[in-house]
């Protein structure tokens, strides 16, 4: 039987570490977990998360009631762009996605099951052409569960254009009778994505992470280091 050489056994850990990069970056990174079973982010993500969350509650909040109830008797009347006061509502819309940050801001109502998609509506956008009313929104479990009564941020950014990621966040929007008539949605400004690819749905290394989990849930990094010093100071 053939010996292994020194070079040989030196080179093997070494081949193993290299095949495990390469299949983290074809496969992505797995999520991480704290001993109680909750997620931990990088301090910049969850900075990111929080941000998009403040946005889009702020925004939603002005927009229960009389606001509702105005966006109910658009859509039901067909009418879409050429609606009594559709452009100052458009407007305000707009103002809300300056102050945020985001790329868009929209309002989502009617669900399409057949394309498993909610319709758009007063989309205001930083781009140039402009997004067509009753443009589909994919219906993420975010998106859901803010149709369900729960402000929510997505578990991850996306490539609103090439190189342009953003990360978005959603409010569930009420009438005048407490019913939730639409979702506010935004998609804000994360460039610091590109740092951390795992976050990113668009990237080959994503993490594969869709479920939202609340805010005070997810642990960041330092979050954990402060604990595990506070725990060794206990010990000693």
């Amino acid at each position: 039987m053939p010996r292994l050489t020194r070079k040989k056994i030196i080179a093997i850990p070494l081949a193993l570490c290299i095949l495990a990069a390469a299949l983290t970056a074809c496969f992505g990174s797995e999520p991480k977990y704290d001993d109680e079973g909750r997620l931990i982010v990088p301090d910049k993500i969850k900075t990111v998360m929080e941000r998009a969350l403040k946005n889009v509650k702020s925004g939603g909040s002005g927009l229960n009631g009389k606001f509702a109830n105005w966006h109910e008797s658009m859509i039901a009347s067909g009418l879409e762009h050429n609606y009594p006061e559709y452009g100052e509502k458009l407007d305000l819309i707009d103002e809300m996605r300056r102050r945020s940050r985001a790329r868009n801001a929209y309002l989502l109502y009617a669900y399409d099951a057949e394309d498993d998609a909610y319709s758009m509506s007063l989309c205001a956008s930083a781009s140039e052409k402009p997004v067509p009313f009753n443009e589909k929104r994919e219906a993420t479990p975010a998106i859901r569960e803010a149709f369900a009564g729960r402000g929510t941020v997505e578990m991850f950014a996306w490539e609103y254009e090439e190189n342009d990621l953003v990360w978005s966040a959603f409010m569930p929007v009420y009438n005048e009778e407490a019913e939730i008539v639409a979702v506010l949605g935004i998609d804000r400004v994360a460039t610091i994505v590109q740092s951390f690819p795992e976050w990113n749905r668009d990237s080959h290394r994503w993490n594969g992470l869709t479920e939202p989990l609340p805010l005070d849930s997810i642990r960041g990094e330092k979050d954990v280091a402060n604990a595990t010093e506070a725990k060794r100071g206990r010990v000693l």
